[in-house]
């Protein structure tokens, strides 16, 4: 068979189990791109021969793997063959605990690996140092939690490690379920936002976070140059302030969780006009009533100011805030009356000057009639 354009090659629901295992490692020598996806059948001997041919460096770097027993292939060479790899993805496989283990002491020393998916049962026994230095060595990491649980002390250490240095431009981090979420609140606001912004497309939709890891990561992307991928799914944003989603959602690339946001703000935006609304409601109420008591001092100094005109005996001299009553005398005229007495458009300095001169005036004129 020709494949000299021949690049790419998917087994599926295939029985390839009595092809002879050196002819089909054969055949997918020089091949770039080899799926085999559910239902494909292979037995332990052409794995084994598949694997030590990717160790020894053929040509494949995209190797995908669905429902297959990985048990028999030999520790050190099952390492190396998935390091040589550009892209390694994995469903539902079985390993040996040792198999894993070496994998990732060797990622994290050197390796060829970009792209990572990978499920197993559980990574305890890998020391969390190892694994946070593997998963920062690649550029792309698909994690299911579901299938592959970590300890509090492994996800601290690969976020710590994130923060400082990696080489990761994707991460994705998922459950199955709705139900499965993780609850990453233990990990330090700042080490999150650090490693987040490190990354240029994060995916943790079913991860529980805090309030304050939430707005540590909006306020460092919202200082961030250059737009994100950011999609945090189900967490909850209720709490954020509506100025910093506002700062937020201006660095993030076009998504659901953008939606999310956008809505979010949307809400704020209305439950701000209901408040200012009946905010505005009680200012104009208490403005009518000011109002109201302005115009009930004003009549009342009215009626004030015709009764006192009308008292006998009396001079009413209208003046600013102030109501000031000056006695009449026999000897006031109509003359002396109009020259001092008046309303004076002048400073108050000189009203009440001439007010006072015109009282010296009365008590003089008494004091001479007397003598």
């Amino acid at each position: 068979m020709k494949k000299k354009w021949l690049e790419d090659v998917k087994f599926g629901e295939s029985f390839l189990c009595s092809v002879p295992p050196g002819k089909l490692t054969s055949f997918l020598k020089g091949i770039s791109n080899v799926t085999f996806d559910f239902g494909c059948k292979l037995n332990s001997a052409q794995l084994q021969i598949l694997f030590k041919s990717i160790a020894d460096g053929n040509k494949i770097k995209t190797l995908y793997l669905e429902e297959l027993n990985l048990k028999a292939i030999e520790t050190k060479t099952f390492a190396k063959a998935v390091n040589n790899l550009c892209d390694f993805s994995s469903y539902y496989i079985a390993y040996r605990d040792e198999q894993v283990k070496e994998m990732f002491e060797e990622m994290a020393q050197t390796t060829r690996l970009e792209k990572m998916v990978f499920f197993h049962r559980s990574v305890e026994f890998v020391d969390s140092e190892i694994l946070s230095k593997a998963f920062n060595n690649l550029e792309d990491l698909v994690v299911n939690l579901s299938d592959l649980p970590f300890s509090n002390d492994q996800i601290n250490g690969i976020f710590k490690q994130m923060s400082m240095k990696t080489k990761l431009k994707k991460l994705e981090i998922l459950t199955y379920q709705y139900p499965d979420l993780w609850d990453f609140s233990f990990i330090s606001p700042n080490i999150l936002a650090k490693a987040i912004k490190n990354l240029q497309e994060v995916y943790m939709t079913d991860i529980v976070f805090s309030n304050s890891q939430i707005c540590n990561i909006f306020e460092t992307l919202a200082r961030n140059d250059g737009n994100v991928i950011l999609d945090l799914g189900h967490c909850d944003i209720s709490n954020v302030p509506q100025e910093l989603l506002e700062e937020v959602v201006e660095k993030l690339e076009p998504n659901s969780f953008v939606r999310k946001i956008k809505l979010r703000i949307l809400q704020l935006c209305e439950e701000s006009v209901k408040q200012l609304k009946y905010r505005l409601e009680e200012v104009d109420s208490e403005h009518r009533e000011v109002i109201e008591d302005i115009q009930n001092i004003r009549r009342e100094g009215k009626r004030m100011r015709t009764a006192a005109l009308k008292a006998k005996g009396f001079i009413f001299l209208p003046s600013h805030g102030v109501s000031v009553f000056y006695q009449k005398t026999k000897y006031s005229s109509r003359s002396s009356y109009l020259r001092y007495s008046r309303h004076l458009k002048h400073p108050t300095f000189w009203r009440h000057l001439k007010l006072k001169n015109h009282v010296n005036d009365c008590k003089m004129i008494r004091y001479n009639t007397m003598n």
